[in-house]
């Protein structure tokens, strides 16, 4: 006996992997993360043959990347500075309590000294020994040089005679570590000691020497700092 043939019935249509509402949503999102994070960008860098712009981008990446690095040997140089002032204060604070706490050991071996004996001759020798042994102790700890009051008249003619010292003057010499179209790390080689060689440099930064800063181009394979007072190769 021959079956009744059911009617066909249409199978939807599956979509496909780059027209789905997840895969759409994704791809929104993906596009929509922008960063401006220098580390980020270093991540995702790969290899390839680079265009004009692609050049200028990766330049002011390492701009980028060399002022970070210029700011942490700062923050770094900052910290180490602050944990040698702290540790000078801590130990002049330890030594003070020290000498502190031997000043009233030694007063208090004395007053032992002085009162009447309990024991006998062998107890006043005893407590004489300690009060000798703690005023020894305190007079070889340190006593800081106390300061003498100054008055307002003094202070101010103390002022008057010693100037501060004037700022070093020196003739810059800069050369251009990093540059991109906005951003610039220059280095000074005739800096004296004690004065940062090192300045991050962008539009309108006042530079010593040469003025505000006007444009930060590249001609050829160069880039060129152009201030108020000259330019920079």
């Amino acid at each position: 006996m021959k079956k009744p043939s059911r009617p066909a019935v249409p199978t939807p249509a599956t979509p496909s992997a780059e027209n789905t509402p997840a895969q759409k949503h994704d791809t929104g999102i993906e596009k929509a993360v922008t960063t401006d994070d220098a580390v980020q960008k270093a991540t995702r860098l790969q290899a390839a043959p680079m265009t004009s712009d692609d050049q200028l981008q990766v330049l002011q990446l390492v701009t980028e990347e060399a002022a970070l690095v210029q700011r942490t040997r700062s923050n770094i140089a900052a910290l180490r500075q602050d944990l040698d002032r702290l540790r000078i204060a801590d130990m002049a604070k330890a030594s003070d309590l020290n000498r502190r706490m031997s000043l009233l050991e030694a007063k208090r071996a004395v007053a032992d000294a002085e009162a009447p004996p309990s024991d006998g001759p062998a107890a006043t020798r005893a407590a004489a020994d300690k009060a000798r042994a703690a005023l020894e102790a305190a007079a070889a700890e340190p006593q800081p040089a106390p300061t003498p009051p100054q008055s307002p008249a003094s202070r101010t003619a103390k002022m008057r005679q010693t100037p501060p010292a004037p700022p070093p003057t020196w003739t810059p010499h800069y050369r251009i570590l990093a540059a991109s179209p906005q951003l610039a790390m220059v280095q000074d080689d005739a800096a004296p000691a004690g004065q940062p060689p090192q300045s991050e440099i962008e539009i309108g930064t006042d530079l010593r020497g040469y003025g505000r800063v006007r444009a930060i181009s590249q001609r050829g394979t160069m880039w060129v700092i152009q201030a108020e007072r000259g330019i920079i190769q």
